[in-house]
């Protein structure tokens, strides 16, 4: 069976259920968090009582079979705040994490209770990258060494999501440095452990009500359970990188992810896309409506092509994904990199339509266009999604 790019009856009901949440929650609040650049506690606690931000809700939607359920839900929420969109499904970084590395006892334990309750939502943190590494897993420095039963980590991250509120912290540490990036374990650090240090909040171009801040992680001591996974599965993946097999675990996270990245890319293109043809069909030049000018009826024209293009790059992805097929052409990184080109084309166009009024915060376009650079760095800049791309397609690693 190939891909089918129609959604089916549930999908356009899951749809429906988002755009309701995004138009009467999100878009009132969207603009206040934003400014304030705080964690929208407001808008997690509602997105909790309605189910949407619950482990259960990302379990259901990474078991959809199509694997489609998880990008209608991002392109969604990102059409009316990239922000936002992410603080409610970032989880499903570290969440993905743990399902790559926990055993089936541990992720009973772990993920039930990891986000709160919809009374008191809680939000958790990936932490992989570090300062002086970037998009280079394998010079990842923080170290996990083995103390007794336990371990003892030493080291500091940089762009872990919600860094300054986040009661648990995922962090991928070293722990054997002569395998590089295939010697690298998860640890589940709890906020309030000793030796936790989280640092001054950065002030950010966009996204920015997912705080980010450096995190310092001195002598943190921690029981046997806080290694993902155990000892003895930690072992055996040891020992299959010595021998070659396997690849690194913040890889993985990334390359299972990237189509959901995609698709959030999308919904801000497409978001923007429509403010400016709302905009296009309501001022009105020289007798007519502006949009029914050819120069910028063109441009409308080219963003719609693009978004439904980029859209259909991150469906074919997710369907290879769920279908287990091999990305052999890298398919994950060729959405993930189209669709972060044209979100900051299709911005940067619904300004130009929009004019001085979209140069404003009197409509969502300024907000957009500061959000729409990140979808080019994050999980993988765009210049490392064209070495993986050309190197899967010549079949030798590029450089």
């Amino acid at each position: 069976m190939g891909f089918e790019y129609e959604l089916s009856a549930e999908h356009i009901k899951l749809k429906e259920v988002i755009r309701d949440f995004g138009s009467k929650v999100v878009l009132p609040l969207a603009a206040k968090y934003d400014k304030s650049e705080e964690t929208p506690w407001d808008i997690l606690k509602e997105a909790a009582k309605q189910g949407i931000y619950h482990p259960n809700f990302f379990s259901t939607l990474m078991a959809d079979p199509t694997g489609v359920s998880a990008l209608v839900v991002a392109e969604e929420l990102a059409s009316f705040d990239a922000g936002v969109a992410l603080s409610i499904l970032y989880p499903a970084l570290p969440l993905t994490a743990v399902a790559l590395t926990a055993t089936d006892e541990e992720k009973s334990v772990i993920i039930p209770g990891i986000l709160g309750d919809k009374d008191f939502p809680k939000v958790i943190s990936f932490a992989a990258s570090e300062k002086g590494a970037g998009s280079d897993v394998s010079r990842y420095e923080t170290t996990a060494v083995k103390s007794g039963d336990g371990w003892v980590i030493n080291g500091s991250k940089r762009w872990a999501g919600n860094a300054v509120d986040a009661s648990v912290f995922f962090v991928v540490a070293q722990v054997d440095k002569e395998l590089g990036s295939k010697g690298q374990a998860l640890f589940m650090i709890p906020r309030e452990s000793q030796g936790v240090l989280v640092g001054e909040q950065f002030t950010k171009l966009g996204l920015r009500c997912m705080t980010h801040a450096d995190i310092t992680f001195n002598n943190v001591t921690l029981p046997a359970e806080g290694l993902v996974g155990g000892l003895d599965k930690l072992e055996r993946r040891l020992v299959n990188a010595r021998n070659s097999v396997g690849s690194a675990l913040a890889l993985q996270t990334c390359e299972a992810t990237r189509p959901l990245v995609a698709a959030m890319a999308v919904g801000v293109a497409r978001g923007a896309h429509e403010v400016a043809l709302r905009y296009a069909k309501e001022r009105e030049v020289f007798g007519k409506s502006i949009g029914e000018h050819q120069q910028i009826a063109a441009i409308l024209a080219d963003q719609r092509t693009k978004i439904d293009a980029a859209r259909l790059m991150a469906y074919r992805a997710a369907d290879m994904q769920a279908k287990g097929l091999p990305m052999l052409a890298k398919e994950g990184s060729m959405a993930k990199l189209f669709a972060a080109e044209v979100v900051r084309d299709v911005t940067s166009s619904a300004i130009s339509i929009a004019g001085g009024i979209g140069f404003t915060g009197m409509l969502s376009l300024e907000r957009a266009y500061r959000d729409a650079p990140i979808f080019g760095i994050f999980e993988g800049t765009d210049q490392i999604q064209r070495l993986l791309i050309a190197s899967a397609l010549l079949k030798r690693r590029i450089r």
